[in-house]
């Protein structure tokens, strides 16, 4: 299953169990966190798939979602930020706010 029908699939337990817990400003990276801790063994399965750069690949699909999906999830992208990732270096990635 590709990322984007797992997350069409979860869509009212992602904005029910990972948005209503984030704070009303948050990054990707806080998304990510909270979606890897609820659904462990599906990330951990996408990030199989890739041999390269898999967290930049399957974290860039799911913050492609939530970009697409900003009506739905109640959310607007409000800047670019400096952020940690899992490895500790800076990212520049995307902020949203909550509607």
């Amino acid at each position: 299953m590709s990322i984007n029908n797992f997350m069409n699939n979860h869509r009212e337990n992602i904005r029910d169990n990972i948005l209503h817990d984030l704070p009303n400003l948050f990054n990707s990276h806080d998304f990510i966190q909270k979606f890897a801790k609820l659904f462990e063994r599906n990330y951990v399965e996408f990030l199989h798939r890739y041999e390269e750069e898999a967290f930049r690949i399957v974290d860039s699909q799911i913050a492609k979602y939530l970009s697409e999906h900003e009506e739905y999830f109640r959310i607007a992208k409000t800047r670019k930020v400096r952020s940690k990732n899992i490895f500790g270096e800076n990212d520049e990635i995307q902020e949203w706010n909550k509607i």
